[in-house]
């Protein structure tokens, strides 16, 4: 049991080390953007983007409900949106780095548990530059 602990420290660690680098060298590039936005129903959300890569940070985020997930999105330069997966929200803040995938903004959408492959709902919020 020791050994499976400190394994999943150690890659915990270095996941959140190349997050690191990762927003490094996005918040270096002098074409990236930040975009700023209230959530609907409460919070704060931003994203960092630059080239093919985005940073998402949300804070004070309300409990999405019974049975429901906060989920992320990109979206592209058509306006289609494709998923970046369901949040994990604790204590009303999440985080997501989403790399390689072409966009001009994120987007929040409150899905089922589990999430869609479609947003069933409006954005609770839509950072898009």
């Amino acid at each position: 049991v020791p050994t499976t602990v400190a394994v999943r420290a150690t890659q915990e660690q270095s996941r959140l080390e190349a997050r690191a680098d990762a927003i490094e060298r996005m918040l270096a590039d002098p074409d990236a953007t930040i975009l700023h936005g209230d959530v609907a129903g409460g919070g704060q959300a931003s994203v960092l983007a630059a080239g093919d890569d985005m940073y998402f940070r949300a804070s004070d985020l309300p409990d999405a409900g019974d049975d429901r997930d906060y989920q992320l999105w990109v979206v592209e330069p058509d306006g289609a949106v494709v998923s970046a997966g369901v949040l994990d929200v604790q204590d009303g803040s999440t985080s997501r780095l989403v790399q390689g995938e072409p966009g001009v903004g994120m987007a929040v959408t409150v899905e089922p548990a589990g999430g869609s492959e479609q947003p069933t709902a409006d954005p609770v919020v839509a950072l898009v530059g």
